[in-house]
C-alpha cells in the first residue's frame, strides 16, 4: 500500500500542495448555527473581489480582516439561504 505522503503528494488540492493560511483576525461568527451562512458569504465575498496577490499573506490579512463584512449581513445571508431551500 502506498505510504500517506505518496497519496498527500498526489493529492494537488491538499494543505501541502497549497499551503496553509490562517486568518487570526477574519471575520468570526458569534453562535452555533450561522457556520454555513458565514462560508457562503466568505466564498462569495472571496470569488467577487479576491486580493490580486494571494501569495501575500499580509495582503491576505488586510482584505480579510474583521472589517471586511458586517455580521448584520450573515443574519441577511442566513434570511435568503432559508428563502431558497
Amino acid at each position: 500500500a502506498p505510504s500517506a505522503s505518496a497519496d498527500e503528494s498526489a493529492c494537488w488540492l491538499g494543505a501541502k500542495a497549497m499551503g496553509a493560511l490562517v486568518l487570526k483576525h477574519a471575520p468570526q461568527q458569534t453562535n452555533d448555527y450561522d457556520c454555513g451562512c458565514y462560508v457562503v458569504h466568505f466564498i462569495e465575498l472571496f470569488a467577487t473581489d479576491a486580493p490580486t496577490d494571494l501569495s501575500c499573506k499580509a495582503a491576505l490579512e488586510a482584505k480579510l480582516s474583521r472589517t471586511w463584512f458586517q455580521e448584520a449581513e450573515i443574519s441577511r445571508k442566513r434570511e435568503v439561504m432559508r428563502e431558497k431551500i
